[in-house]
């Protein structure tokens, strides 16, 4: 049995979306009003810890075509970047997939999810995200959904992450995450 799976965005799930790739620096920035870059990544590193400590976890943000898988995952604290197993953009998989790399970006998140998904045979999953184009009604069970301004910071998105990785971990999550 393979380890539970959280397909993780960044942008409006661990900092707000408003996120652009300085033309110079070639680096990812966040205008000053909008917060910092992964300021919400201590609940996520928390609740991960503390009740889940077996979830794996693979990027499904963008960040991971653009900048190299390596780039991306540097990122995150430490205690999340040893959890990240893989990303869903595998330039080298495209091909056999018969995707280029615009085909595979027109995709919307579910079905870039899915296709890793299928391809992966992972069957306990959830994703954490920002961005629902497209996600059938009937797997809405595995999106946590967050809000572009305020990402996994709320209360609510803990306790949904919380309930929906009780499921998928076949473990009781606690009553109250924070």
């Amino acid at each position: 049995m393979t380890n539970a799976t959280l397909f993780v965005d960044s942008d409006g799930v661990l900092h707000a979306d408003p996120v652009f790739l300085d033309s110079k620096s070639r680096k990812p920035v966040l205008a000053p009003e909008f917060g910092t870059l992964f300021q919400w990544t201590p609940p996520l590193e928390r609740i991960l810890t503390k009740f889940y400590p077996t979830v794996e976890i693979v990027l499904s943000t963008s960040w991971a075509s653009v900048l190299g898988f390596e780039e991306a995952r540097s990122y995150l604290p430490p205690a999340l970047a040893q959890r990240v197993v893989d990303r869903v953009w595998r330039r080298d998989e495209w091909p056999l997939h018969r995707l280029t790399k615009r085909q595979f970006g027109q995709l919307s998140r579910y079905e870039q999810i899915l296709q890793y998904v299928n391809r992966k045979q992972i069957t306990r999953w959830v994703a954490l995200d920002n961005d629902d184009e497209r996600w059938p009604d009937s797997q809405r069970f595995r999106l946590v959904k967050t809000e572009d301004m305020t990402g996994v910071s709320p209360d609510s998105v803990h306790a949904d992450l919380c309930s929906k990785l009780s499921v998928i971990t076949e473990q009781v999550g606690p009553a109250s995450p924070a």
